[in-house]
């Protein structure tokens, strides 16, 4: 996964590990009370939010609710289910206020939890400009990118190997939209979701991370199977986590 290789490299802090990778997608929903499914603020609760929290606050739940309802890859499909589901007791809950300055989405962008944050990356492709050769890597170079890049996944390649410099300019740059530090999470489980009225199918499964005040980041397993939520568990079972008060 080259997400992967381009948050270790560009990102990542020398000492930091990386636990859990996961795209976005293209279906961002809420479960929040006082908020509709795409984060807007429910009648009645937008004037007790824009005055418990100010008026900047209130903005920025309609801006991301705006950049929701201009995703054209959103879809109403019962049977698309959510790819990120964020969960609360309301509107001030940590999960949703970590998202609230997002004017934009991409389904590109992807979340990674780390051995020191969770965050949510987004990649800006490489420049390209006066390398003579596709990805960035130098013309005659006598190792190509896919080469490195296996090199390095496979561990042989490290930031002191005179081929990580070209490496990592070859490859997109991360930048963190949101970040928690790890010591927000509470804990990680596995839960399934059932589907709405008039879908069809099992029901998808979740990694869902637990912050601190009891708002969650529900992450979507691929496929949807139990078995494959739960290797997304094992992953993160080693990062520090806070036990709850």
């Amino acid at each position: 996964m080259v997400e992967v290789l381009a948050a270790r490299h560009t990102w990542c802090a020398p000492d930091e590990r990386i636990r859990l990778a996961t795209p976005l997608g293209a279906r961002l929903r809420f479960d929040v009370a006082g908020l509709d499914e795409r984060g807007a603020p429910q009648r009645g609760w937008l004037a007790r939010t824009s005055g418990s929290v100010g008026g900047a606050a209130g903005g920025a739940l309609l801006g991301l609710a705006d950049a929701l309802s201009g995703n054209d890859n959103l879809s109403s499909d019962p049977d698309q289910v959510p790819t990120t589901l964020v969960t609360g007791p309301g509107p001030r809950c940590l999960a949703v206020s970590a998202l609230g300055g997002l004017d934009t989405l991409d389904p590109g962008d992807h979340w990674f939890l780390t051995s020191t944050r969770l965050a949510l990356l987004s990649f800006r492709p490489p420049d390209t400009e006066g390398t003579g050769s596709i990805g960035g890597t130098p013309a005659g170079s006598d190792t190509g990118l896919f080469d490195r890049a296996r090199r390095l996944g496979s561990g042989l390649l490290g930031h002191g190997d005179a081929a990580a410099p070209a490496l990592r300019t070859s490859l997109p740059t991360a930048t963190a939209r949101v970040e928690l530090p790890a010591a927000r999470i509470r804990s990680a489980e596995v839960v399934a979701r059932r589907r709405g009225a008039g879908s069809s199918g099992v029901h998808p499964h979740y990694l869902r991370v637990v912050l601190d005040d009891g708002s969650a980041l529900e992450l979507a397993a691929p496929g949807g199977t139990e078995a494959t939520a739960r290797r997304m568990l094992a992953l993160v079972s080693s990062c520090p986590t806070r036990s709850p008060e």
